[in-house]
């Protein structure tokens, strides 16, 4: 992904300007692209040349499939200037750019996606990005092929070679730094785990692998870095690591909040509602070519954090922590999702909201079980105090009972004294 700013556009043709020659960038909206649906899945580039194309905004919207875009650019820029052209959502299947050479005739100048091996890509980068072959003064026109099983929008973005080179090392570095965190309480907390036994560390990490895995399917990081050479993994973690993340959450937070034994009836809805999210999830996957699911995971999560706040207002104290965790997921997504609909701008932060999100969530997870840990212990202390008054309690009691047995004792005795001497 990158950074963009929308523009209006005057005609069908992007023209690429000085307006800032290191942090320039222009987003191919609906206004500059033409599309094709290729039913058929067979038309090449000499074929697709003399196909009609129509306004992406006069069809209706599908996330699956094989589709051709048509975009003009025109270069009125310096020509010191290198523009990149990025496919900034990195699930599409398969994309092909094709460009014009000197004689007019298109050939294929990158290709890239979810189901090649990772080490054919023209730039090893989780965005799909090619140099732009387009020079000062000219207008070219580019065909680009998107075919894919999984879910893809058309981001393209055109920007320059500097900013796209700042960006990268900006984006890898706060990359490199949330995963690092991650699996550094991960380790952490199951060393723990290892030490006092305690379950909910171990569901503590499974969560936290949950949400690694969730996202390397989502950043391609994994598909990078751990199985280049096995596209096929990402078909599979980007649609069942929802379903690993809404399981393991389950497991976690019943296993901290008590929810068994606090909200018996509430569990039952809960485990419930992931159950049927889990069988939706199942016949889309296989029968139908619905995205419903995607929605419906919020329902478990929201059903999640309702019972976290009885659970506090039970006295449970530790459960602001996860409260607490659950308001940063809820407001890093909120940010992603006004990002995607224009209404905030887009930049680093924005588009990774929801990571922000789960790293801070993480580090207040970990924060609540040691504060669970103090409260069970204090919880601990007064009871053995109850238990050490009440025996003291039944110290004295038995003192008073015994006093008053050998006060009768001791009058029955002198009765009976006194009954033989008479």
């Amino acid at each position: 992904m990158a950074i963009f700013n929308k523009i209006s556009a005057t005609a069908d043709t992007l023209v690429l300007k000085d307006r800032n020659t290191t942090y320039s960038g222009y987003y191919l909206d609906k206004n500059y692209l033409e599309i094709h649906l290729d039913h058929s899945n067979s038309l090449d580039i000499t074929e697709i040349t003399s196909q009609t194309f129509t306004s992406i905004a006069s069809i209706e919207r599908k996330f699956k499939g094989t589709y051709w875009i048509k975009v003009s650019i025109r270069n009125e820029a310096p020509s010191d200037i290198r523009w990149m052209i990025l496919q900034g959502d990195p699930h599409v299947g398969i994309y092909e750019l094709y460009a014009p050479n000197n004689d007019g005739k298109y050939v294929l100048m990158n290709k890239g996606g979810s189901e090649i091996p990772f080490n054919l890509r023209k730039y090893m980068a989780n965005s799909i990005v090619s140099e732009l072959p387009v020079a000062k003064g000219e207008t070219k026109t580019f065909y680009l092929r998107y075919e894919s099983k999984i879910d893809f929008s058309f981001k393209l973005i055109v920007q320059t070679s500097n900013f796209y080179t700042y960006y990268s090392l900006s984006e890898y570095f706060l990359l490199g730094l949330y995963y690092g965190i991650i699996v550094i309480m991960a380790l952490y907390n199951f060393s723990i785990y290892l030490s006092v036994k305690d379950k909910v560390y171990l569901f503590y990490v499974f969560y936290v692998i949950s949400i690694l895995i969730f996202n390397t399917a989502n950043d391609t990081m994994g598909f990078q870095f751990l199985w280049p050479e096995i596209p096929m993994l990402n078909y599979y973690t980007y649609y069942f690591g929802h379903l690993l993340l809404a399981i393991s959450i389950l497991f976690y937070s019943d296993s901290f909040l008590g929810l068994q034994q606090g909200l018996p009836s509430f569990y039952k809805i809960i485990v419930w509602s992931i159950a049927l999210y889990a069988l939706q999830f199942i016949i889309e996957y296989t029968f139908f070519e619905s995205t419903l699911f995607y929605y419906t995971i919020v329902g478990p999560f929201v059903l999640i954090y309702i019972a976290a706040f009885k659970i506090y207002k039970q006295g449970y104290k530790p459960a602001r922590f996860f409260i607490a965790g659950f308001s940063a997921v809820l407001i890093g997504l909120l940010f992603f999702v006004l990002m995607n609909r224009g209404i905030i701008t887009s930049n680093i932060y924005t588009v990774y909201a929801f990571n922000i999100g789960l790293l801070i969530e993480v580090f207040f997870f970990s924060r609540a079980i040691g504060d669970r840990f103090r409260f069970l212990k204090l919880e601990k202390e007064k009871s053995d105090r109850q238990i050490i008054e009440h025996l003291k309690e039944n110290e004295k009691l038995k003192d008073e009972i015994n006093k008053k047995l050998e006060t009768k004792v001791s009058e029955r005795t002198f009765e009976l004294s006194k009954a033989k001497g008479e």
